[in-house]
């Protein structure tokens, strides 16, 4: 979507991390340049799509700022999608 010289770029992730590098890489090479100010907002995103788009926006040059909504409480549980034992 692209209103008064804003671009926004929503996209569906799968359990797939090669999937969503691929999604990462297509969404932004090509389409952000080096004069372009990404604002990323990584509250919910998982990890490894944070890192991505934060290397490709490195490589492109293009600055970037990022926004974190800090949630009111934390949950007890586990929050990450991999559960590894450590026993």
């Amino acid at each position: 979507m692209r209103a008064q010289g804003i671009s926004f770029y929503e996209h569906v992730l799968t359990a797939s991390v090669s999937d969503n590098w691929r999604t990462v890489r297509d969404s932004l090479v090509g389409r952000v340049h080096k004069e372009d100010l990404s604002v990323v907002e990584l509250t919910t995103a998982p990890r490894e799509v944070i890192w991505q788009v934060f290397w490709f926006l490195e490589y492109i040059g293009a600055p970037v700022k990022y926004v974190y909504y800090r949630p009111e409480s934390y949950s007890s549980e586990w929050l990450s999608r991999i559960r590894r034992s450590l026993g």
